[in-house]
């Protein structure tokens, strides 16, 4: 992508569009960037990974204040597959808001993903923020469903994630993490046609009709995971409930003590007996920081369960717009 000159835009004699820099990753750090310092400064491996073509392709967009010298809005473009693009970490400097930056930005990020071939872009929206709901509505994306996100570390121990199999060993994480009470899930090979096909039933019982259609999924790239971000060699495991009304796909992070897991249900009800055989199933794998994503979600109570385990807890409204 080099320096976007191509694609480089100038909304006035003050602003210009341009790909991020190392010292505009310091503006938007001090102007108060809510999402951490890794999605301006990626670790080196991480770097290589992307590179490789194991990490979706990501383009990070900055608004820059000519004038003064600065950066002062912020988007990531990615893209998940060659029809499918997502915006993330949205952020303009709270001194420029309501000054059009972020609609210039996003205007510009969807005519890039456009000029590469997308057909449709997605984003993520905390769920209570109704302003922020109408600005994008605004800019042509609706709602196709809603996401509650679990995230923390397993063990007590986050600073040995790394080397935790050597220094401390599976059975002693477990200890931390309890064990579960009943076998609510079991693993599912999935290289056979009619699992597959029983994946995507339940898949399509516990989706909505807006998101089906949005995202294209059929049985053979489900287990590719939500929103087809994880990479197919990072796949680790299909988990199905006893019942066949729950399933988990879970990702492991390459190098790292890290996993994503994605559950879909066909009911809330379900919910809690099966992320409590998740917790215990992952603790047992040896996985020391987890990423645990609930799909059309409807009770603020797994909100409290995962508190409950000392983990952060995101709830988003994923709106989507075609091309």
């Amino acid at each position: 992508m080099g320096n976007l000159k191509e694609n480089s835009i100038s909304f006035n004699k003050k602003i210009v569009i341009k790909a991020l820099a190392h010292d505009d990753a310091n503006d938007l750090i001090s102007a108060g960037f809510p999402f951490g310092n890794e999605p301006l400064n990626q670790p080196r491996i991480y770097r290589f990974l992307q590179a490789a073509r194991f990490f979706p392709h990501t383009t990070k967009l900055v608004a820059y204040n000519v004038e003064e010298k600065r950066a002062i809005g912020f988007l990531c473009l990615v893209e998940n597959t060659t029809s499918i693009y997502s915006i993330k970490f949205v952020f303009t400097d709270p001194r420029f808001r309501k000054m059009g930056v972020a609609t210039r930005l996003l205007n510009f990020a969807l005519l890039l993903a456009k000029k590469r071939g997308a057909k449709k872009v997605h984003l993520d929206v905390v769920s209570m923020d109704t302003p922020v709901i109408k600005f994008y509505e605004k800019l042509g994306f609706r709602i196709i469903g809603s996401i509650l996100v679990g995230q923390g570390y397993l063990t007590k121990l986050p600073r040995l994630r790394v080397i935790r199999r050597t220094l401390v060993g599976q059975g002693y994480l477990t200890k931390f993490c309890g064990r579960s009470k009943k076998g609510q899930l079991i693993s599912l090979q999935t290289r056979s046609k009619n699992s597959k096909e029983l994946l995507y039933s339940i898949y399509q019982r516990c989706m909505n009709q807006k998101w089906t259609n949005f995202f294209e999924l059929d049985s053979n790239n489900l287990i590719n995971g939500f929103l087809q971000e994880s990479h197919p060699l990072f796949f680790r495991d299909v988990l199905i409930n006893n019942a066949a009304n729950s399933f988990v796909l879970i990702f492991n992070v390459p190098l790292f003590s890290n996993a994503n897991a994605e559950l879909y249900s066909v009911s809330d009800e379900f919910f809690p007996s099966v992320l409590e055989e998740l917790f215990h199933f992952l603790c047992k794998s040896g996985m020391a920081f987890v990423h645990i994503t609930l799909f059309n979600i409807g009770d603020v109570r797994y909100s409290n369960w995962f508190k409950e385990k000392g983990f952060e807890t995101f709830q988003f409204l994923s709106m989507g717009r075609k091309l």
